[in-house]
């Protein structure tokens, strides 16, 4: 759901909801989690690339733990430019101005 100060999707089963996604208008702040019954079914990087259009292509950052592979995988397919890492994380945008 679009608002003025951010944006929410969600994927549903019959069982209800098995996956959350969301990030703040600017695109700066974000998250994506799926359910643990539902992993390893590209659920988080249809709701990644979905947040990605509605945010603004440009504009979506995403910084993961480089101990985090599920995440990495996931912004690595959803993301067109190479993260740039930062310490113990890499950051992920298409947009050199969204990285700063």
């Amino acid at each position: 759901h679009g608002t003025d100060t951010g944006i929410g999707l969600e994927a549903r089963s019959p069982e209800g909801v098995i996956g959350l996604s969301a990030c703040d208008q600017l695109g700066g702040h974000s998250l994506t989690v799926v359910h643990r019954d539902y992993r390893n079914m590209r659920i988080g990087r249809r709701l990644m690339a979905e947040k990605k259009v509605l945010c603004g292509n440009e504009r979506l950052l995403s910084t993961v733990s480089v101990y985090n592979p599920a995440s990495l995988r996931m912004c690595a397919a959803v993301f067109v430019t190479p993260p740039v890492k930062d310490g113990h994380t890499l950051i992920f945008a298409d947009d050199e101005r969204a990285r700063r």
